[in-house]
């Protein structure tokens, strides 16, 4: 049964409790694993990767301790580096041509300057513009057209119009194609208030098939976008201590929906705000949770879940996070606790996941598993040998059955 089958009739409520998800080996779910070594010399130390892009050709990260964009190549070989020391906000993208877009906010006298600067595959500056183009920032969903994200939230010291306000944009060029998500600040303060923001980070839409996956916040509806349709297609329901009820999200009592702002945003780590990196594969949902706070320390408790794969029949729901070491993947670890993973989840690429672990958490897998002699490839077997638990990080890359 395929999905747009399965959802065909009308909008389906999947409920989903993170504390009841299975876990399993690595085996029963990834057809193989391989670990990309990225090379370790005096110039290419570097700590956590905050952002990475994967490309053919590259592995490009963002390290904002060192604040250095590094290019390595698609096997780990370091190439070069670039400093971005002056900037205040950094993106990572790739073009079609392959080539890496470093856009940043650099910092100057007068504030900051919007700049963006292109790479070739060697980590070569080959064009730079002083101001983002009018697409930075979005998605290309098909040829020419792109998506934005829009807002309909109001501040506590502004009172709701009664104005319609779309949360999602196809841009063609420089000027709106269609808009999507219609909201009424008003008749939908709650919402509004609460959440109301669709503040999408690109790296986490996965585009298949020009179209993509999107939730709103929440709330927790998930549309397919294309560039002419937005259409609803099923609500994930979480439990009620990890959700803002709908009556809340609809309320136009502001009185009422200040208090539970104010709740959430000191609120512990159990509130789910938003399900990001949603798409399929081989009928099965695959998606990442947002909690209101993260706890970067991984864990099997249900606060420590993020990534998960959904069966739509079965109604089962694994978690990425319980999945243990076997024999597969030499009773390594698959997913680390790093800035990137924790906040933008699994990287995606041409139907395979990619994840950074430390070189920490590998030589303390190492050092654990000695007594059940992992037969490791030649390349492992040399970075145990040469390598230690300061190293660069290391990439696995996933191949789901």
């Amino acid at each position: 049964m395929t999905p747009s089958a399965f959802y065909a009739q009308e909008v389906q409520k999947i409920r989903i409790d993170p504390a009841q998800a299975f876990g399993g080996t690595v085996s029963e779910y990834f057809d193989s694993i391989e670990y990309i070594l990225l090379e370790t010399t005096k110039e290419s130390l570097f700590g956590d990767i905050n952002q990475m892009v994967i490309t053919d050709r590259n592995i490009v990260i963002y390290d904002i301790d060192t604040r250095t964009v590094l290019f390595f190549t698609i096997h780990g070989k370091y190439i070069r580096k670039v400093s971005v020391k002056n900037a205040e906000y950094l993106f990572l993208s790739y073009n079609k041509d392959g080539n890496i877009n470093i856009s940043m906010a650099l910092k100057n006298d007068k504030g900051s300057n919007l700049v963006e600067h292109i790479y070739s595959t060697k980590g070569l500056k080959i064009e730079q513009t002083n101001s983002f183009s009018s697409k930075d920032g979005l998605v290309e969903i098909d040829n020419d057209h792109f998506l934005g994200f829009s807002s309909c939230r109001f501040s506590k010291s502004q009172n709701p119009k009664d104005s319609t306000y779309y949360l999602l944009n196809i841009y063609k060029g420089d000027n709106i194609y269609k808009s999507f998500l219609p909201y009424n600040q008003k008749r939908q303060a709650g919402f509004c208030r609460i959440g109301g923001v669709m503040n999408m980070n690109p790296r986490s839409l996965r585009i298949f098939d020009k179209s993509v996956y999107i939730s709103t916040p929440y709330e927790h509806l998930v549309y397919k976008v294309t560039k002419d349709t937005a259409i609803k297609m099923f609500q994930f329901i979480f439990p009620a201590k990890r959700s803002i009820s709908s009556d809340i999200l609809n309320s136009d009592n502001l009185q009422l929906i200040d208090s539970v702002e104010q709740q959430v945003s000191r609120n512990d780590i159990g509130i789910i705000n938003n399900v990001i990196n949603i798409g399929y594969h081989e009928n099965k949902l695959l998606f990442k949770i947002v909690p209101q706070k993260y706890i970067q320390t991984l864990g099997s408790t249900s606060t420590r879940q993020y990534n998960f794969m959904y069966d739509p029949v079965s109604t089962k729901l694994v978690s990425m996070e319980r999945l243990t070491p076997d024999t597969q993947n030499f009773f390594l670890p698959i997913i680390g606790n790093g800035t990137m993973v924790t906040f933008d989840g699994l990287y995606f690429y041409k139907g395979v996941f990619y994840t950074p672990i430390s070189s920490l958490s590998m030589f303390e897998a190492y050092e654990q598993n000695k007594f059940r002699n992992p037969q490791y490839p030649i390349s492992l077997q040399e970075y145990f040998k040469t390598q230690n638990s300061k190293s660069n990080p290391v990439i696995v890359k996933m191949k789901l059955k």
